[in-house]
């Protein structure tokens, strides 16, 4: 696994009475914060930094983009190809 190719971000997560839980917000490693407009789609991925987890394409902004949640680590991460900036 190459942690290199991963920016670690927060992300604010609504726990669901249904079970699921949804990012409504993300912090970016300088502080400041995106709300996530709509998540797309949710499923299950290896990610390109070899990573075993979720993959939520999400729409912050206007622009569509991935947020991975490792569920090995337990940590939250954008991939360079999909940074917010």
């Amino acid at each position: 696994m190459n942690s290199q190719n991963r920016v670690y971000v927060d992300v604010v997560l609504c726990h669901e009475a249904d079970g699921n839980k949804r990012p409504i917000t993300v912090k970016w490693k300088d502080g400041i914060m995106y709300n996530i407009d709509s998540v797309k789609e949710v499923r299950p991925c290896v990610s390109l930094s070899g990573s075993c987890g979720l993959k939520y394409c999400v729409v912050i902004g206007g622009k569509e983009t991935c947020i991975f949640e490792d569920l090995y680590e337990s940590k939250w991460f954008v991939e360079p190809k999909h940074a917010i900036r």
